[in-house]
């Protein structure tokens, strides 16, 4: 996928996580009084989202090979990692006027980091699939 800007430019990986983390970040610093009433029913899918999106973004430190070979490590990183933000967040939440950090957004997080995690696999393995595929056939012309 993104591999090619990866190899150039390593850097560019962590990127989209380190933002993610700003913006929930920032999302948990505003007063519950400032979220307004259209929050509450939406609250746990909202947490839910935000860390799919967030376990999306750290399942990209995982280099492909990591995903063929050592899937435990690509698991601590593509869904441990945002879970331990997710407690985190809900730690700082804690000390914001009118939020609270509770269990429930907690569980609602680590839902959606093991989703966006699930997601991420299952695209790694269809394109791991594919390559294997591709390199297969490549074998069988090579040799006819």
């Amino acid at each position: 996928m993104f591999e090619t800007l990866f190899t150039r430019y390593p850097f560019f990986r962590y990127i989209p996580a380190i933002l993610g983390m700003a913006l929930i970040f920032r999302m948990s610093a505003t007063p519950g009084t400032d979220l307004g009433s259209w929050v509450a029913p939406m609250d746990k899918v909202l947490h839910g989202l935000a860390y799919m999106s967030l376990a999306l973004a750290f399942s990209l430190w995982a280099k492909p090979n990591l995903w063929e070979k050592k899937i435990w490590k690509a698991f601590l990183i593509g869904c441990f990692l945002p879970v331990l933000y997710g407690v985190s967040d809900e730690f700082h939440q804690t000390f914001v006027p009118g939020r609270d950090g509770g269990l429930p957004d907690f569980l609602a997080d680590s839902v959606g980091a093991l989703i966006g995690f699930l997601v991420y696999f299952f695209i790694m393995k269809f394109f791991i699939l594919a390559k294997k595929s591709k390199a297969t056939s490549q074998n069988i012309q090579g040799d006819s």
